[in-house]
């Protein structure tokens, strides 16, 4: 039959990882990147105006692609806003195929 005792809590093993306390003092600073990301940085730092030109006269030629990064990117989807809808009030001529009485 399986050990039914419960696994040892951070107390019961002497707390080896405390709470807010780094085991690689020495490590990686935060925020720090690596070379890949350091290179995809100045790639699109050197061509974020070619770039965005061509984007903005994508969409100004009717690609909807474009115009949605375009979009998504100036306007940032509302969030926790109520929505105010005038909807007619229902009447028994206008009653839905299969709602409940």
């Amino acid at each position: 039959m399986a050990d039914e005792r419960a696994a040892p809590t951070g107390e019961e093993q002497g707390q080896q990882f405390r709470p807010g306390r780094s085991s690689n003092p020495a490590g990686r600073r935060k925020g720090s990147k690596n070379l890949a990301m350091q290179a995809l940085d100045h790639v699109g730092q050197a061509n974020a105006e070619d770039i965005i030109r061509v984007v903005v006269r994508k969409a100004l030629a009717g690609d909807l692609a474009a115009a949605g990064i375009i979009l998504s990117r100036c306007w940032v989807a509302p969030k926790g806003r109520p929505v105010q809808l005038d909807l007619p009030l229902s009447t028994p001529e206008r009653k839905c195929i299969g709602a409940p009485e």
